[in-house]
């Protein structure tokens, strides 16, 4: 979802994947670099901004029905200033 208010736009991606918690421990294949990537380049612009760039990863989001004990899904939530400067 998107909504958004005077000063910034708050997006909401949300799957039924495994989840990141699971994802881990059953090892599962894939570089996890995006994650890092993301997180790095917000601290890099943030620290030229005013209001931050936000975001938020949540993992188990719903109870499996399979395996008692076990969830899935991730929901991540980014917080983005509407005047944010991408520069250098």
């Amino acid at each position: 979802s998107v909504t958004d208010d005077h000063d910034f736009i708050y997006v909401v991606i949300e799957d039924d994947g495994a989840g990141i918690s699971r994802a881990q421990r059953i090892e599962s294949v894939g570089s996890r670099k995006g994650r890092k990537m993301l997180l790095d380049l917000e601290k890099i612009f943030n620290a030229r901004n005013d209001k931050k760039h936000m975001t938020k990863f949540e993992s188990d989001l719903y109870p499996d029905p399979l395996y008692p004990g076990e969830s899935f899904g991730t929901r991540v939530s980014l917080t983005i200033p509407k005047n944010y400067s991408y520069e250098l």
